[in-house]
């Protein structure tokens, strides 16, 4: 999992994140995000899924690892309504139900049926 966020507070994000059930390897960072997913997805060849709800972050990826299908997730439509549809980002959703289903036809190449 990649955050921007300052490094002294990462001890309480993972701590955070636990709360929720969310374990996984933390990466702090500040600016861009690109250039940390092309470093963290370097040594893998599997598919990468990038979730943002930022475009400047989403176009970063894009620019950085052209391979990472980008997911835009705005939870909040009243928000969501006002950000432009990039041609850069492969799905926009506004729901986790519908990202799993994205993530998982990426990793499965099966569209997956809910």
């Amino acid at each position: 999992m990649l955050t921007n966020l300052p490094s002294q507070f990462r001890p309480d994000r993972i701590q955070n994140l636990a709360s929720h059930g969310l374990t996984f390897p933390l990466v702090t960072n500040s600016g861009p995000k690109g250039p940390a997913i092309a470093a963290i997805a370097a040594d893998h060849t599997a598919p990468v899924v990038f979730i943002d709800d930022h475009t400047g972050y989403l176009k970063s990826a894009s620019e950085h690892m052209p391979s990472a299908n980008l997911v835009h997730f705005m939870q909040d439509e009243r928000f969501g309504r006002h950000v432009e549809h990039e041609p850069y980002i492969h799905h926009r959703t506004d729901n986790w139900r519908d990202a799993h289903r994205h993530i998982e036809a990426v990793f499965t190449g099966v569209e997956a049926a809910y």
